[in-house]
């Protein structure tokens, strides 16, 4: 057979966060795919189940499995698919986005584009099960398309992982910073001319992150023990609004410190402080888990964070 008619293959790994009717198995899964007579001129589908929890219990260990199935697996298929609640979903996406060097297929992560507490108030069950699958079959389509990257296909939105940001309860629940969306749905997936295209390049996957990288927000008074700071390898940290970094953080000898400013500081920063701007926090803190474990140098760190691999800084 010719690779113009070889049917395309596309991995579904399924990490559960979406309530479904009944327990997800690969063979449920693969049901409701098969109830879309267009899927089966779109792909040849193979399931995994990693786990059935609830979108906001979802683990960066559930995520980092899932990222080593694809890697494993990567070679045997066009692309890949991600089944995800909405909770959570930008700082997993993100972390997949990181463990991954020179991308060359798609990771599309999708789910129900609604929350529990909005599906719970149209239609109880039938709506969101109908979205979910109108989701799936987006997100195998992206798959098997002319673009690389980690993507988020939840209801119309397509956007990149890296430029994602997050609305609670409205029905755009995806938006995208710095550039437009990279899709459309228009009878069927219509890319546009700014998505990236996929590559022929070898892939790396780093499959080693740190799950001790400290999320926190300033707040008066702010500050961390040395037996505090021991627990972590790194922190992530949201600035002030006003631009400013505190100077009596006592913990820079110890460990790396990233703050996220949305402008340029107006006052000295810390001597050892990393300040990072124009990239999500959940860009920000996954791409901090990934790059702490390569170095802890914070020169070399700091360069790390500020290479441009995934387009997410803007």
């Amino acid at each position: 057979m010719s690779s113009a008619l070889k049917r395309k293959r596309v991995r579904v790994v399924y990490l559960g966060g979406i309530p479904l009717s009944e327990p997800s198995t690969p063979q449920y899964i693969n049901d409701m795919l098969s109830q879309f007579l267009e899927l089966q001129l779109v792909a040849d589908v193979e399931v995994r189940i990693i786990d059935n929890l609830a979108g906001a219990d979802i683990t960066w260990s559930m995520v980092g499995e899932a990222a080593r199935d694809i890697a494993a697996h990567y070679d045997e298929f066009d692309g890949f698919v991600i089944m995800h609640g909405l909770d959570n979903v930008l700082y997993s996406a993100n972390l997949v986005t990181f463990m991954f060097h020179r991308l060359t297929k798609p990771i599309v992560f999708t789910g129900m584009a609604h929350n529990e507490s909005t599906t719970q108030t149209t239609d109880q069950v039938v709506y969101p099960i109908i979205g979910l699958q109108t989701n799936l079959l987006t997100a195998v389509q992206l798959a098997t398309m002319n673009c690389r990257g980690v993507i988020l296909a939840y209801g119309p939105h397509i956007v990149r992982a890296v430029r994602a940001v997050q609305h609670q309860g409205v029905i755009q629940p995806l938006d995208s910073i710095g550039e437009e969306e990279i899709a459309r749905i228009q009878f069927g997936v219509q890319l546009l001319p700014h998505a990236p295209e996929r590559l022929s390049d070898s892939v790396e996957f780093w499959p080693e992150f740190s799950e001790t990288v400290r999320l926190v927000q300033f707040y008066p008074g702010f500050r961390l023990s040395e037996s505090e700071a021991a627990q972590y390898s790194a922190i992530v940290a949201v600035g002030y609004e006003e631009q400013l970094v505190p100077t009596n953080l006592p913990l820079l000898e110890t460990i790396p410190v990233v703050v996220l400013l949305s402008k340029p500081p107006i006052v000295p920063v810390p001597e050892g402080v990393i300040i990072m701007q124009g990239i999500t926090l959940p860009a920000l803190l996954t791409k901090t888990m990934v790059a702490i474990r390569r170095t802890t140098d914070p020169v070399k760190l700091a360069r790390a964070l500020r290479r441009n691999d995934h387009d997410e800084l803007l």
